[in-house]
C-alpha cells in the first residue's frame, strides 16, 4: 500500500549565503507537492518538533528515545486539521508521519481526549497508544491505564482496531504495570482476563484440600475442550455432581503417581524460567534504573529483573498434556453421569480405564459414606451396662404382664374355627417397560446373540438404516447414546453398550 509521506533535501551551495540557493520542495510518493510557500500553514510546534529529531545509531531503542521526547513536546497540543488519507506502518512515530498526516494525528487525538472516540488507521490509534505506555498525556502510571481502559471500551469495543490490537493492549497493560512495580492487584485487574482465569485455576488445583468444592470444581473446567462437558451434573446433579467431581481430583492428587509426579505435575508440567521482555512489540523507552526486582503477581507467576534482563516464571500451556487432561474429565463426566442418573450417558473409552479406575474409588468412597449415614454405629457406655440389663429386664417383665392381661379378651372375641391370617404379599412379575415394536426387538435379541440379522430383515421387508434408527431412539433415553450402528452395509451392535441393552430387554420381576 502506498504511504502518503515525503522527504526533504537541502543543498549547501556555500559562499556564506543564508538563504538557499534553491526553493525547497518535499517530495511526496503519493504525488503530491509540499513547497515552501506551504510552510506558512504547518503549527510551530510542529516543526519544532520535526527539528528536534536526532537519528543518532539508528537503533531501536534511539527511536523509543526520538518518540518519547518528541511526544513530551508536543504533549499538549491540539490540532483542528483532519486527514482522510490512507496509510499504513508497523511500529509507527511521529517521524514516520508527514505534515498532514500528523495534524490529522493530532486531530484525532484531540476527540479522543474529549471523550468521542472516531474510526481512523489502525497506525494512528496505535501511536496513541504508545504515548499511554510512555506516561504522554498522563498524570502517573494509573492514569495511563485508566486511559488504556477508556480506550479499550471507547474504541476497541466499538468494532474499531485491528484484530491484535486487544490481545497487545491487554499484554502492554500488564507489562507496564510490571516494570512500574505497581501493586499486584492492579496488574492482575489489567492483564488478559483469560491468562489471570487459568493461573487462577492452576493455583485451585495445586492445592485442592484446601479448597472449596465449588473452587476446585471450576477449576478443573477451565481446561475443558466443551461446553457441554460436566453440564448434565451441574443440571441435574446439583451440588452432590459438584462435590464428587471436585473429590475425583482431591483424590487423583493423592493417589495418582506417574514416575514419580502427582496428578497435577502430569497435567502442567512445573514453572518455567524464560527470558522477559516486556514492551518489545511496542514504542517504549524503558527510563528506568536497572536495579534487580522480584515481582509476584500471583501464585503461578512471578518476575524478576536481575543484572539488568527481566525473567518470568510460569507455567506454560505449551507443555500442558491436554490429552490425558481431557481424559479425566472425560471419563469422570461419563462414570458420574452414570451414578447420578443424569441422562445423557457417555460413550466408554479403552483409553481412559486408568482414569474411571480413579472415579470408580470416589464412587464407592460416596456409597460407603450413604451407608454409614443410613446405619450409624451405635456406642455404647460399658460402666453403663448394668442399669442397661436392669431397665431391659423390667421392660420385658411389663410386656409379659401386659399380654397375660390381654390374652383372655382376645379369645372371647375369636371364633373356634377363624383360621384367617394375612396373605403373603405376592408382586406379580412385570415385563420390561421398554417401548419397542417386535419386530426391531427381533432384530435388537439377534445382534446380542451373535445371529445374522440379514434373514429378519429380509423376511420383513425392513430398512437397516431404519432398524437402526428406531432401536437407537428407543433407547436414547436410557443409554444416552447410540447402541445400533449401520455402515451402509450391515448393522453392528457397540459392544461398550451390549449389557445395558440384554439388561432392558429382560423382564424386570
Amino acid at each position: 500500500m502506498e504511504q502518503d509521506s515525503g522527504y526533504t533535501f537541502y543543498l549547501d551551495v556555500g559562499g556564506g549565503t543564508s538563504e538557499p540557493a534553491y526553493r525547497e520542495t518535499k517530495l511526496s510518493q503519493a504525488g503530491s507537492l509540499f513547497t515552501w510557500d506551504d510552510m506558512d500553514d504547518v503549527p510551530v510546534e510542529i516543526l519544532r518538533m520535526q527539528k528536534m529529531y536526532e537519528f543518532g545509531d539508528g537503533s531501536y531503542s534511539w527511536k523509543c528515545k526520538n518518540f518519547y521526547l518528541q511526544g513530551k513536546l508536543m504533549e499538549h497540543y491540539e490540532d483542528d486539521a483532519p486527514w482522510e488519507g490512507s496509510f499504513k506502518h508497523y511500529y509507527t512515530t511521529y517521524h514516520d508521519l508527514n505534515v498532514p498526516q500528523l495534524r490529522g494525528y493530532f486531530t484525532w487525538r484531540t476527540a479522543v481526549r474529549h471523550g468521542e472516540y472516531r474510526p481512523t488507521m489502525a497506525s494512528f490509534a496505535y501511536i496513541y497508544l504508545y504515548e499511554l505506555l510512555n506516561g504522554i498525556g498522563c498524570e502517573s502510571v494509573e492514569d495511563g491505564l485508566r486511559k488504556m481502559r477508556a480506550f479499550e471500551a471507547g474504541y476497541i469495543d466499538a468494532g474499531m482496531g485491528d484484530v491484535s490490537m486487544r490481545g497487545n493492549l491487554q499484554r502492554w497493560m500488564l507489562e507496564l504495570a510490571v516494570v512500574s512495580g505497581l501493586p499486584a492487584e492492579v496488574a492482575r485487574s489489567v492483564a488478559d482476563p483469560q491468562l489471570m482465569a487459568r493461573d487462577d485455576a492452576l493455583a485451585v488445583l495445586a492445592r485442592p484440600e484446601e479448597q472449596t468444592d465449588e473452587a476446585v470444581f471450576s477449576a478443573l473446567r477451565q481446561f475443558r475442550e466443551k461446553d457441554s462437558v460436566f453440564a448434565p451434573l451441574v443440571e441435574k446433579g446439583g451440588e452432590r455432581g459438584v462435590h464428587l467431581v471436585a473429590q475425583t481430583w482431591r483424590y487423583a492428587m493423592t493417589h495418582f503417581h506417574e514416575n514419580d509426579k502427582t496428578i497435577f505435575n502430569v497435567f502442567f508440567d512445573t514453572p518455567r524460567k524464560w527470558r522477559w521482555r516486556p514492551l518489545q512489540n511496542a514504542i517504549w523507552w524503558d527510563r528506568g534504573k536497572p536495579t534487580d526486582v522480584l515481582y509476584e503477581l500471583n501464585g503461578c507467576r512471578h518476575y524478576e529483573r536481575k543484572n539488568g534482563q527481566w525473567y518470568v516464571t510460569s507455567y506454560e500451556p505449551l507443555y500442558f498434556d491436554r490429552q490425558r487432561i481431557a481424559q479425566l474429565l472425560h471419563a469422570t463426566d461419563l462414570r458420574l453421569r452414570r451414578y447420578l442418573q443424569t441422562g445423557g450417558y457417555l460413550r466408554k473409552r479403552a483409553c481412559e480405564e486408568w482414569a474411571m479406575k480413579l472415579v470408580d474409588e470416589v464412587i464407592k468412597e460416596d456409597i460407603a459414606r450413604i451407608e454409614r449415614e443410613l446405619h450409624p454405629e451405635v456406642t455404647v457406655n460399658l460402666t453403663r451396662l448394668p442399669q442397661i440389663r436392669e431397665d431391659a429386664a423390667d421392660t420385658r417383665d411389663s410386656l409379659i404382664l401386659e399380654e397375660e392381661e390381654t390374652e383372655p379378651m382376645e379369645e372371647m372375641h375369636k371364633s373356634p374355627t377363624d383360621t384367617t391370617h394375612t396373605p403373603d404379599i405376592l408382586v406379580p412379575p412385570s415385563p420390561s417397560t421398554l417401548v419397542i415394536d417386535e419386530q426391531y426387538r427381533s432384530v435388537l435379541l439377534a445382534l446380542l446373540d451373535g445371529h445374522p440379522v440379514a434373514p429378519i430383515l429380509s423376511t420383513r421387508h425392513l430398512l437397516p438404516s431404519v432398524v437402526a434408527d428406531a432401536i437407537n431412539e428407543a433407547l436414547f433415553d436410557e443409554i444416552g447414546d447410540n447402541i445400533v450402528e449401520y455402515d451402509g452395509v450391515s448393522l453392528t451392535l457397540v459392544e461398550d453398550y451390549e449389557d445395558d441393552a440384554r439388561a432392558l430387554l429382560t423382564p424386570k420381576i
